[in-house]
């Protein structure tokens, strides 16, 4: 079974063949424009990394959608390096005046 996260993949350098560099850094093949649909990526980070120091000057994002409706990040790699952002999700204060 395992747990599959929707993956976008995008890079801020369009001379990179963004779906090429992706298959042949994971095990995945049939990339369209950075996105393959739900699969178990586990070692993305690895990968991506990998990839991100072929092109050290270029800025990957990839966005990740989990199974679970609280699994929201973006991750951004550059030269090998990695910065996750986890979503923030907030609810504002209940305003009376705002019923109809």
């Amino acid at each position: 079974m395992g747990y599959e996260t929707n993956y976008q993949v995008s890079v801020d350098d369009q001379s990179i063949r963004l779906d090429d560099e992706l298959e042949s850094v994971s095990k995945y093949s049939g990339w369209d424009n950075g996105f393959l649909g739900a699969i178990k990526w586990y070692d993305h980070d690895a990968d991506m990394r990998k990839l991100s120091k072929q092109w050290p000057k270029a800025t990957f994002t990839v966005h990740g959608e989990g199974e679970d409706n609280l699994d929201l990040w973006d991750e951004y790699f550059v030269n090998g390096k990695m910065q996750r952002c986890e979503a923030v999700i907030t609810y504002p204060q209940f305003d009376r005046k705002k019923l109809r």
